[in-house]
């Protein structure tokens, strides 16, 4: 009796969470239900529930043999559950047993808004995965989307020879299928979010993942980065499969490559970016930085001149208080190492005197790969540099490749800063005032 009630009153309470939880059509309720909003309140249930808690209760607190005895035997299978379990895993010599969902899995021979409940949501976001220990671009998409306003689909494309329609609608997952999907699971339950995997067969994964966003009407694809093709090379594939599934009127798409240190962002026919979770909810610039959008940490790279003085004038009094400041100090070619110190050493007392600190490291080595690792290592979000007087053509841009260097390689925005330019025409309104 005391594991009975016990077990119908936690069945009680997860009926009463899953009415919550899961939103699907039920063809049969226990009655007395008040829908306000979007939820609806199962008095019933609830009712069942706590007439249940309050009998386990009154049986615990009343009934001394029954509680000594069911928390006996309780005790008495939870360690036999272990010391088999443990049994279990020496026959298995020493392979810890992998967890794997279990899924409901529905077959159709095409892809819908309607048939994967989609179309209650104004935005839909694809996240394409291939392996269960490369899932780092989920985990973003999760972190960022609002569970309120966008449903998430993550897909994984199953190269199959023939037509993919020709797979067998009983056809079970495949461990490897089992092992992916219940990775996206986990990732899913520890951010407390819903997604919705989706398995389609192909023999063309790039084209099944393009067409399943043309279908689905996504505003975002998120995919990582190709093990075979530059992003670059990457970008312009997705692309051309959009301009043809869309039959040359495409629709607005916005497609992100991400790797583990990096993001690109592809905007199709004008782009269709989804608000962060972050960004609806923040109230502060603070706040925005805080959830990781924006520019947190800028590294201003200063070569001793006059033009990098003007310029770090300019970012410090421009910068909020709390984003932090780095110098990449790049000394310019004709320029004394004393020269160089002596105009670090101004800025950094003007900095000291207004109360801000900064974080200085001289650049050795060759200088983009230098810059480039130092912004990566420091996780700064922009790089900001001087724009050389003789950056004009080819052949002056060819003294300074660590600029070409820097602006191919860096994880972040490189913003280049020129100083204003002498006028070449006369101004006629002073010399009308002037007469």
């Amino acid at each position: 009796a005391f594991g009975v009630v016990w077990s119908f009153v936690f069945k009680a309470l997860a009926m009463v969470v899953l009415r919550f939880r899961d939103h699907t059509h039920r063809d049969f309720k226990v009655p007395l239900n008040i829908r306000l909003g979007k939820y609806e309140f199962p008095i019933g249930l609830a009712l069942i529930f706590l007439v249940l808690f309050i009998a386990a209760i009154t049986n615990l607190l009343t009934k001394t043999t029954a509680t000594t005895w069911g928390m006996g035997f309780t005790a008495g299978f939870l360690a036999v559950f272990i010391l088999t379990e443990k049994a279990h895993e020496r026959r298995r010599k020493g392979e810890h047993h992998v967890h794997q969902e279990q899924f409901r899995q529905q077959t159709a021979p095409q892809v819908s808004l309607t048939g994967l409940g989609l179309d209650k949501k104004p935005y839909r976001k694809l996240v394409a995965i291939r392996s269960p220990n490369n899932l780092f671009m989920l985990e973003k998409a999760l972190a960022e989307s609002d569970p309120t306003t966008t449903s998430v689909v993550v897909m994984t494309a199953k190269v199959e020879p023939g037509v993919a329609t020709q797979r067998p609608p009983d056809q079970d997952l495949d461990t490897y299928d089992q092992q992916l999907m219940t990775a996206v699971v986990t990732r899913a339950e520890k951010s407390g979010k819903e997604v919705t995997p989706l398995i389609v067969p192909t023999n063309s994964p790039l084209f099944a993942v393009i067409n399943t966003a043309k279908t689905l009407e996504v505003q975002e694809l998120i995919m990582g980065v190709s093990n075979k093709n530059t992003a670059d090379e990457q970008l312009d594939q997705i692309a051309l499969y959009w301009f043809n599934v869309c039959e040359g009127n495409p629709k607005p798409l916005t497609v992100r490559i991400v790797s583990h240190d990096r993001e690109v962002h592809l905007d199709l026919a004008g782009g269709n970016r989804i608000p962060k979770i972050s960004e609806r909810q923040a109230r502060s610039v603070a706040e925005l930085r805080a959830a990781g959008i924006g520019v947190n940490r800028v590294l201003l790279v200063h070569d001793g001149t006059s033009i990098s003085h003007d310029l770090f004038q300019s970012v410090l009094t421009m910068l909020d208080p709390q984003v932090t400041l780095g110098l990449a100090i790049v000394p310019a070619s004709g320029l004394k190492a004393e020269e160089v110190e002596h105009a670090i050493r101004f800025d950094e007392a003007r900095a000291k005197q207004l109360g801000r600190a900064l974080s200085i490291a001289v650049v050795k080595g060759e200088t983009g790969p230098e810059i480039a690792k130092l912004a990566r290592d420091g996780q700064y979000d922009l790089v900001v540099a001087p724009l050389p007087e003789q950056w004009v053509d080819s052949i002056s841009r060819a003294r300074f490749p660590w600029l070409d260097y820097l602006l191919e390689h860096a994880h972040c925005p490189v913003s280049l800063t020129s100083p204003p330019a002498i006028p070449m025409e006369v101004d006629d309104d002073d010399d009308s005032a002037a007469r």
